[in-house]
Order: structure tokens, then C-alpha cells, then sequence
């Protein structure tokens, strides 16, 4: 009511909304998300409020930055995407903004997608979705395509929460050190500028910053296990990119690319985080039984079996993280040395630093725990 005449409000189209998920998980969505489609009732709100008062409201939803997997050029959950531009269009919003803020707008599927619906008719969902993916990976391969992303679209429903800005295993994936020893220094290709923090001083945006935590955040144990439910559709996801990928024409195989390696890299992130949730938890468990006293042989067993469990999963992160590395490598939108407002050393200097760090860790320092602890292990 205050605002003069030829002000305009831009809003959010899913801010500061709540989703609330199995277990108790009540995620918040302070910042970029598709979790949620919208519009929120903070939105909705703001509409009705402008709507009263005569002064025009535009939405903003930016389809290349989802805090679902903030590394992504964007993140290929095209239901997800298409269900938000139906939004868009019918939330009785005066217009539009549909763009990356902190990214330089790759032109990705999920930018695209809002142009289906601008205009009536709308064709019905399924169609569009089916048309979109022939077109990006060729007419066999394309079924494959739209499969993968349904995957996509399922797992966002498991992820618990919205984490600090470009920090962690979330942001990192597969780049993410797995932190067996949480005292160890990790080396300095694990540490970043974040330029943004020049707005306090420019000194301050110059100074070299963890890019890595040594435990996780949340509900832990709720959080590792959506993780490996998120981890288990993408798998799905990346098995259809496999089976799509000689299907591909030649004339595709660019635009296919560019798709495949968002999915993949998804999932390697999702398998770094269920690895890095139950790997803490595992850590901290041995970490406590060290001091415990006495060691009854009941306890000691018990152990034995976590230790064991412990090493199967620094094994699977080890060889997670060696097959993200050709990912990496083939595509510069996931390198966090070319993030923006922030920057960190090269993604496949960090993975390669990491594999030899779990070697590490796999062949001195989990032999040496276990024997604080009373166990010779298995070397198998």
C-alpha cells in the first residue's frame, strides 16, 4: 500500500516454505530449491496482497541453480521443472524471471523447459517431456532419456535439507575427502576462496577457506539413510544414461553429453554423501570404543564387525570417486574452479588427492585403530 505507482514486487516463488518429509525431516527451503513446486504460501500471500493494493508481482525461479546438487549446471528433474513453469504461469503473478543469478546461463534442459508452457495450448505433460528428451538424445535413445529423468524427479523427494553455501560433501561430492581420521591436516587443494566474503573486507575475500567438513550435519543417521534411498534412484537414472548412450546419434551426442553428465555426477555426489554419513558415524563409534575400559570380548566383536563394515564403505568411496574422475574431467560446468562468486582448486586435482588420502587411511590408519581397539582385522 505504501509502494508509489510503477513499483513492482519480485519474489521467490518457493522461499522460506517448509517440506516435510518421513522420519520428522522438516526441510527448510531458504534458498534455491525444487524440492518444493510452488507457489508457497509466502507467494501466494504476496499475490493476493498486490493484487489488493494494484501493484504488479513477478516470480522468480531459477531452473540452473537448485540447492538439490548446487554443483550441477543444473539439476535434470524435468517433471519437477516442468510442473514449477506450469506454476509459474498460473499463479496469478504479473510475469516471469527465469535465470541463473550466479551462473552464466548454459542453456540447459531445465531452462528450457519454462518455453512450453508460455503459450496456449499447453501440450499435455507426458508429451512434452517425451518430445524434449528425442530431441536431446535422438528418437531411440530419447525413451531412455525421459526414463532417467523420472529417476531424477523421485529422488529430490529424499533429500533432507539445503546446506551452507559451496561447502561439504554436498557441494563437493565425490571431491569431498572422506575424513577417517578427523584430526589429520587435509592438504591445500581442499581449501578455496570464497570471493564473496570480499564484502566484508577485501582481505577477507582472499584468505584460503575448508571447503570440506569432517562430520555431518542434520538428523544424522535419518539423513544417511535418504541419502542412500536418493543414492539408489540415481543409480536407476544413470543405469537408463547407459543404456541410452549407444542409441545416441552422432549429431545428439553433444546435447546428450551435456545431459548424461549432470545425472551422473548427481549420483556420485549422493553416493559421497550416504558414504561420508554412515562412514562418520561408523568413525565415531570405533573413535569412542578406543577409550572405552574394560574391553569386554563381547564389545571387542562388535567392533570387529563395524571396523569391517567401516573399510567396505571407504572402499566404495574410493571407487566412487575414481569413477567421477572421467566425469569431471569431460566437463568443465561441474570444475569448482570456475564457480564465480567463489573458487577452489581444479575438481579433478581434488579426486585425485582424495583417492590417495583413503589409501591412506585404508592401510595405516584404520590397521592402527584397530589395534587400540583389540582386533587384528581382515586384510581381505
Amino acid at each position: 500500500q505504501k509502494l508509489k505507482p510503477g513499483v513492482a514486487i519480485l519474489t521467490e516463488i518457493e522461499k522460506d516454505e517448509y517440506v516435510q518429509k518421513p522420519d520428522g525431516v522438516n526441510k527448510h527451503l531458504w534458498d534455491y530449491s525444487i524440492d518444493l513446486i510452488g507457489p508457497g504460501e509466502r507467494a501466494k500471500r504476496q499475490v493476493q496482497d498486490c493484487r489488493a493494493a494494484g501493484i504488479s508481482i513477478y516470480m522468480k525461479s531459477e531452473p540452473e541453480l537448485g540447492f538439490e546438487a548446487p554443483r550441477l549446471p543444473h539439476i535434470p528433474c524435468m517433471d519437477r521443472w516442468l510442473d514449477r513453469a506450469e506454476a509459474l504461469a498460473s499463479c496469478g503473478a504479473n510475469g516471469a524471471w527465469v535465470f541463473p543469478a550466479f551462473r552464466p546461463c548454459y542453456g540447459s534442459s531445465a531452462a528450457e523447459i519454462n518455453k512450453f508452457v508460455w503459450w496456449e495450448p499447453v501440450a499435455e505433460k507426458e508429451k512434452i517431456l517425451r518430445l524434449l528428451a528425442s530431441r536431446i538424445a535422438g528418437k531411440e535413445a530419447g525413451p531412455h532419456l525421459r526414463r532417467a529423468w523420472c529417476h531424477v524427479s523421485d529422488a529430490i523427494a529424499f533429500s533432507p535439507e539445503l546446506p551452507s553455501y559451496y561447502t561439504g560433501p554436498y557441494y563437493l561430492g565425490p571431491a569431498h575427502p572422506m575424513c577417517a581420521d578427523p584430526a589429520a591436516k587435509l592438504p591445500e587443494v581442499f581449501y578455496g576462496l570464497y570471493l564473496f566474503r570480499a564484502e566484508i573486507t577485501d582481505a577477507e575475500g582472499l584468505k584460503r577457506h575448508p571447503t570440506f567438513v569432517t562430520s555431518p550435519t542434520g538428523n544424522i543417521p535419518v539423513f544417511g539413510k535418504f541419502y542412500r534411498q536418493m543414492e539408489v534412484l540415481l543409480k536407476k537414472a544413470v543405469d537408463e544414461i547407459e543404456a541410452a548412450s549407444p542409441l545416441v546419434p552422432d549429431r545428439h551426442r553433444l546435447t546428450f553429453d551435456a545431459e548424461a553428465s549432470t545425472i551422473r555426477w548427481f549420483y556420485h555426489t549422493a553416493r559421497t554423501e550416504a558414504n561420508f554419513y554412515e562412514s562418520c558415524q561408523l568413525r565415531d563409534k570405533l573413535l569412542a570404543f578406543v577409550s572405552q575400559a574394560p574391553k569386554k570380548p563381547d564389545d571387542i566383536a562388535k567392533a570387529l564387525q563395524i571396523y569391517n563394515r567401516w573399510r567396505e564403505v571407504l572402499f566404495d568411496e574410493k571407487a566412487n570417486a575414481a569413477e567421477a574422475l572421467p566425469v569431471m574431467e569431460a566437463d568443465m560446468r561441474l570444475d569448482f574452479y570456475y564457480g564465480g562468486d567463489h573458487t577452489f582448486s581444479h575438481g579433478a586435482d581434488m579426486i585425485r588427492t582424495k583417492l590417495r588420502i583413503i589409501d591412506r587411511e585404508v592401510n595405516e590408519f584404520l590397521p592402527a585403530l584397530a589395534q587400540r581397539c583389540g582386533f587384528i582385522p581382515s586384510l581381505t
